[in-house]
């Protein structure tokens, strides 16, 4: 499976010390997504939209070369490096779990690993 090391902080919304307990966590690229970066429509984890279809027209959408993550597999590993990291996106960001979201990771940040 493909995948990613976090190897900086990465950019967002969440608290600095939130952000920072991504380094050094491992985490399986999107499935369904693209296996390399490219160009990512992102927005706000607090301040985006719920995705609906009246809302996505106003979005504050950035694109920005990332990976894709879903947010499952994102929090997975985060919890093995960081519990109280993890717990703080479960209590922050409930709407990208129950819509089995996916996180964008700049490539900025992100080491590329082989694949298995």
């Amino acid at each position: 499976m493909a995948s990613i090391r976090v190897i900086g902080v990465p950019d967002g919304e969440a608290p600095h010390y939130i952000r920072s307990a991504w380094v050094g966590c491992v985490l399986p690229l999107d499935p369904l997504g693209p296996l390399y970066a490219t160009l990512q429509d992102t927005e706000g984890v607090l301040s985006g939209t719920r995705k609906t279809a009246f809302t996505r027209l106003f979005a504050r959408v950035k694109q920005v070369p990332g990976y894709s993550v879903l947010v499952s597999d994102a929090l997975e590993a985060l919890a093995l490096h960081n519990p109280v990291a993890a717990q703080w996106w479960r209590e922050n960001v409930p709407h990208l779990i129950e819509a089995n979201g996916t996180l964008i990771f700049e490539a900025s940040v992100c080491q590329k690993l082989m694949d298995d």
